[in-house]
């Protein structure tokens, strides 16, 4: 029953079924249901309720075949935002009918039943070019040496309890002689730059996997490795990192200066709130509403944006600072920085994320980022 409850808490009285936001509108109904009986086209979601992606994950891990619109999608009279979710009644078995509906009513979301693949306006219904297959992930976690235990353990429950999703454990200086084929997402949990000392040959395993169409989805302090020089799998860097080493008679600068304070890592944040700006068209923000995301920040890994890929989440508009003590010097480096970057690399994306997304279990705001990663991922180019 663990699995099927949306909450991690236990209360001693009956909570409301209905939670609604300042407005007046539903934001979570416990009582998720598939409305309109059983379909004839499809059954659609929206990517915006909070247990759509572990809906998705949960018939995609079941061998089902669910799709996403890459595009905003009307379907059944109703509009859906880009990244809602399509099963189709003629691509699965007709045991989709009451697993679907069960699955709704854990998850707490409203599924509609579409009894037709046209589209009362724009280009996009059940049946465009832009609804597109999604792959079930087969999973792998980095676990053991420089990676976080703590980072590693709040994954394990959120993949475990929260989702109901499998996963295997690797240990790091194992990469190299595995069989990675196994799997096509492959997630660095909290773990500085010695995660690549750990990987050792694995390095280049883990590129040529990339290359062939993995997504590599590197965490936190982890969020650094991409960038190395000696991996480079980014065109974004660690802010205060040199991409080359210092000369012996190189001048030193003022300690004082733009020049010094740009040479060396901002100071450590010790886990502050601050406000990003997402790019809608990009798959990781899919879901997420309109306007700023509240994002927590813990170290000093602060990413600079990509040349070649997509900044999905970007620190653009001052202030930055939503909650929690912050240096003098903090916003002043952090803008213009990126926090949620995805990098394309051959057929396959790595997805760097430079905070602590599921810190201590109950941060939850940027869980969508990883499970858009899971989802969306292995799929899209």
């Amino acid at each position: 029953m663990a699995v099927g409850v949306p909450f991690t808490a236990r209360v001693s009285r009956v909570g409301p079924l209905v939670m609604r936001d300042t407005k007046g509108a539903i934001a979570f109904d416990t009582r998720g249901r598939v409305a309109g009986g059983e379909a004839n086209t499809a059954y659609v979601w929206s990517c915006a309720t909070d247990g759509a992606a572990r809906l998705a994950l949960r018939l995609l891990q079941e061998g089902y075949k669910v799709a996403t619109a890459t595009r905003p999608m009307n379907a059944g009279g109703r509009d859906f935002p880009r990244g809602s979710f399509v099963a189709r009644v003629e691509r699965n078995d007709r045991s989709l009918h009451a697993r679907i509906a069960q699955l709704a009513k854990t998850s707490g979301v409203y599924v509609v039943a579409v009894n037709s693949a046209y589209t009362e306006h724009g280009d996009t219904g059940i049946g465009s070019e832009n609804v597109v297959s999604l792959k079930k992930p087969n999973i792998a976690v980095v676990v053991d040496g420089p990676v976080s235990a703590e980072s590693y353990g709040w994954m394990w429950f959120l993949f475990e309890r929260r989702l109901g999703v499998r996963f295997t454990a690797v240990r790091a200086d194992r990469i190299g002689s595995m069989e990675l084929d196994r799997y096509n997402v492959l997630v660095i949990p909290d773990g500085g730059p010695g995660i690549a000392t750990a990987l050792g040959g694995g390095v280049a395993a883990v590129k040529d996997w990339v290359s062939r169409g993995g997504t590599l989805v590197c965490l936190d302090d982890a969020a650094e490795l991409p960038t190395l020089a000696s991996v480079g799998l980014s065109s974004s860097k660690v802010v205060g990192v040199p991409a080359k080493a210092k000369k012996e008679d190189e001048e030193i600068p003022d300690p004082d200066s733009s020049a010094a304070e740009a040479s060396r890592r901002p100071q450590f944040i010790p886990g502050s709130v601050f406000w990003a700006d997402p790019d809608p068209r990009q798959w990781l923000t899919w879901g997420f509403g309109p306007g700023r995301i509240p994002v927590m920040l813990q170290g000093s890994t602060m990413l600079t944006t990509t040349r070649e890929g997509a900044n999905a989440l970007r620190f653009d508009r001052v202030p930055l600072t939503a909650t929690g003590w912050t240096w003098p010097e903090t916003e002043r480096r952090l803008a213009n920085t990126a926090f949620a970057v995805d990098e394309p690399n051959g057929d396959g994306h790595v997805v760097m994320i430079s905070g602590p997304i599921l810190f201590r279990g109950y941060w939850r705001n940027t869980e969508r980022l990883l499970t858009n990663a899971l989802l969306y991922g292995p799929a899209l180019d």
